[in-house]
């Protein structure tokens, strides 16, 4: 199971740009035309979560200006593989970290 493929994104893409999508299951990393697609796709999928965040950023502002939004924006080194990257929340004016816990190795000792 992974976060690529999902159908409704797929078709986006699609219709975006006019050719398939780059299946993650015949993505060759040795050849760099199928890793040049590959990371259009996978740029193109993290502008979703932006998007997201600048969209709710802009009606918390249009409610309240005084307040500052935030989200946990810094993960781990592997957040990529989960569909999710530090840099999807650039637009929001605060970086938070990941708490005092992380998801794998010796607990509050990851660097």
């Amino acid at each position: 199971m992974t976060p690529h493929g999902v159908p409704s994104q797929v078709r986006s893409f699609e219709s975006a740009f006019g050719r398939p999508w780059p299946d993650y299951r015949a993505v060759d990393p040795a050849k760099p035309e199928s890793a040049a697609a590959w990371a259009q796709w996978a740029r193109w999928k993290l502008g979703f979560m932006d998007a997201a965040w600048q969209d709710a950023q802009h009606g918390v502002a249009l409610v309240r200006p005084d307040y500052i939004c935030a989200t946990q924006s810094q993960y781990g080194f592997s957040a990529f593989a989960d569909g999710y990257y530090f840099t999807v929340a650039r637009s929001l004016p605060v970086v938070s970290g990941h708490g005092g816990y992380h998801d794998w190795g010796p607990g509050y000792f990851n660097p």
